[in-house]
């Protein structure tokens, strides 16, 4: 921490500053799947396929992890964000993938 560094868990506004977008934030991965190679492939691909437990920091709307639940059906998986509503988001987009029957492994959003 440098000495200017606030103290707590977040600087200040970092929580509503991303939520007034969560809905719409996915919108921004469109780009990769056109000009490069899928960013959440890459990361699923860098993890081992026998890991126990994965942690998401600024896991944001949950598109990552919930692509390694879905490669990593084992692992106990945990994203952390510091934004409610991206973690509304990320919480819904994982309900309709277990409504339609699509195993997420132990995932968890916090």
């Amino acid at each position: 921490m440098t000495p200017d560094a606030p103290e707590g868990p977040c600087p200040e506004g970092v929580p509503d500053r991303f939520g007034p977008i969560a809905r719409v934030y996915d919108v921004v991965d469109v780009p990769f799947r056109f000009f490069a190679r899928n960013p959440r492939a890459a990361v699923s691909e860098a993890i081992p396929e026998d890991a126990l437990s994965i942690l998401d920091l600024g896991t944001g709307t949950g598109s990552v992890l919930i692509a390694l639940a879905r490669s990593h059906p084992d692992a106990s998986l945990t994203g952390l964000d510091a934004s409610p509503g991206m973690l509304a988001v990320a919480q819904s987009k994982l309900a309709r993938l277990r409504d339609r029957g699509i195993p997420c492994a132990d995932c968890r959003f916090r």
